[in-house]
């Protein structure tokens, strides 16, 4: 484990300042997104809140790419928003497709209006992020969908996690995944269902 993160760090700091290494090492991503946009029928016409978007927006990328959504991409690191930006600069993606935005999720909730939602594994407060979700797509009269990847059972008690399985009034859709740290993606959808 010591060689894994100091690597790791080193390699997604060369991918931060060359595009063409960050889409090589955002490829591992694409399936898993790709089944999220599907689990969450991900369109052009959607407006997605991404919350975790990290300084390489991997996720946010392949939303965008894989559908032409306008995505909001969040993070509570200053600094890895400010990175973020760069790189979506240097990858010829402007802000009205991709706009990262330096807050929490809940200030982000509140601030902008968007009907889906992916979350990233690492995203901490889950379940108060589900509530502030289905309080806004209750008092819009909206449906919203949240997306959010839930850990592998080795991993369970390092990551945030949803009691879904309690929810009423909502549709709650799952899709395997095949990433180390996680094997699903759960979608909760709120509103006019």
């Amino acid at each position: 484990m010591d060689l894994i993160r100091p690597t790791v760090q080193k390699l997604e700091k060369i991918c931060k300042g060359n595009s063409f290494l960050f889409k090589l090492y955002a490829l591992p991503y694409k399936k898993t997104v790709y089944r999220e946009v599907e689990l969450g029928e991900i369109s052009k016409s959607d407006r997605v809140l991404n919350i975790g978007c990290g300084a390489l927006p991997f996720t946010s990328f392949h939303l965008y790419k894989l559908t032409g959504a306008s995505i909001i991409a969040v993070d509570l690191d200053e600094k890895a928003v400010s990175e973020a930006r760069n790189l979506l600069t240097k990858l010829k993606i402007s802000e009205e497709k991709i706009l990262p935005v330096n807050l929490s999720a809940l200030e982000a909730v509140d601030k902008f209006d968007f009907n889906k939602v992916v979350a990233a594994l690492q995203t901490e407060g889950k379940e108060e992020l589900l509530e502030a979700i289905k309080e806004k797509a209750v008092k819009k009269g909206i449906n919203i969908d949240f997306i959010v990847r839930e850990p592998r059972s080795g991993f369970v008690n390092q990551y945030d996690n949803i009691s879904y399985e309690k929810l009423n009034n909502c549709v709650v859709k799952k899709a395997r995944q095949n990433f180390p740290t996680f094997d699903r993606s759960i979608s909760i959808e709120f509103g006019e269902i």
